[in-house]
């Protein structure tokens, strides 16, 4: 593995070089052509702070702050897909002849899916779906969930999601829901030292609120953890989460996607009555982007379906309620 390693670092290393030297001879040409009154001037503005060029912390902190500049900066900094996929892919392939056990490579490409603005979804799952293909070995990429049912290319993707009420378009066996209530339940107890620790009350509210979707029960019940912490009294040798330790997990938690259901109030409104995706055109931006920031989750056991975010069914009622919407 050092030696993979020694090898594959110092051919990642020469692409590197290669990209920020034609980077620098771009750089030098704006420069030169902007001097001589036959460049951008407006694209040298963009760049008073790259000469010379330092790719320190201080220059991605000024890459963060100068918006101005970040589309000429990843403009020049796009890299050579194809030439990337295929060291990764000599990587690949050097990795299992040195291990010679007949076994696939397994690469796991988690967080994707968090990705909140559409159009940069749309490019990286879309439009540059062929790197991923490309990848020659096993894969498990998340990506989200409304991409699985407008896309024929994710047609074929396999759909997690545990679902803890029924679904309402397909009859279900009832212990399933309860069954994966406890599976969530053993989730949370299996990350604390002792059962006790959280009270019973409590594990059943945050499995409520968290609508089956993992990583927002994990979300509800470290807040509430901090809330225990915080709300008792020094003495932390006999802290206990309390379900009014989670109820005010869920209130936070609630804040930012209710800003939201104002805006949103008539999707979120139809998917509350009718758990179905909207066939309204109109609709379909504020259903994706409800989607992409878990306003609405999403399940596909058998036929499938959708629901608000508990923690903000409540917001939708009274905002839609108020707004007199109603659902087609």
């Amino acid at each position: 593995m050092q030696r993979l390693k020694k090898k594959f670092l110092e051919e990642l290393e020469e692409l590197k070089k290669k990209k920020l030297g034609k980077l620098e001879k771009q750089i030098e040409k704006i420069s030169l052509n902007a001097d001589q009154g036959g460049g951008d001037l407006s694209l040298r503005a963009k760049l008073p702070f790259w000469s010379p060029i330092n790719f320190d912390a201080g220059f991605f902190a000024k890459f963060r702050m100068e918006k101005s500049n970040r589309k000429t900066i990843r403009e020049i900094f796009t890299l050579d897909k194809l030439e990337l996929i295929e060291k990764v892919n000599d990587i690949i392939a050097a990795y299992k002849e040195q291990q010679n056990s007949g076994k696939n490579l397994l690469i796991i490409i988690d967080d994707l899916e968090k990705i909140r603005k559409q159009d940069q979804t749309i490019e990286l799952f879309i439009e540059n779906i062929d790197v991923f293909q490309k990848i020659k070995c096993i894969k498990v990429i998340t990506f989200p969930v409304y991409l699985a049912t407008q896309y024929a290319m994710y047609q074929d993707a396999s759909k997690f999601s545990i679902r803890i009420s029924e679904n309402p378009y397909k009859a279900c066996d009832k212990d399933i829901a309860a069954k994966n209530r406890e599976t969530l339940a053993t989730v949370i107890y299996n990350r604390v030292e002792k059962k006790d620790l959280v009270e019973k009350d409590a594990v059943e509210k945050a499995v409520n609120f968290s609508g089956g979707n993992l990583r927002f029960l994990m979300d509800i019940m470290q807040k509430a953890a901090r809330n225990a912490i915080s709300l008792d009294s020094e003495d932390t040798t006999d802290t206990r989460l309390t379900e009014i330790d989670v109820k005010s997990a869920v209130e936070e938690l609630a804040e930012l996607p209710s800003l939201a259901v104002m805006k949103r109030v008539k999707v979120l409104k139809y998917i509350l009555d009718q758990n179905k995706e909207p066939e309204d055109e109109a609709m379909q931006k504020d259903f994706i982007n409800s989607v992409l920031d878990n306003s609405i989750f999403a399940y596909f056991n058998g036929h499938p379906w959708y629901e608000v975010n508990p923690v903000i069914k409540e917001s939708v009622e009274v905002y839609s309620k108020k707004s007199g919407t109603t659902s087609p």
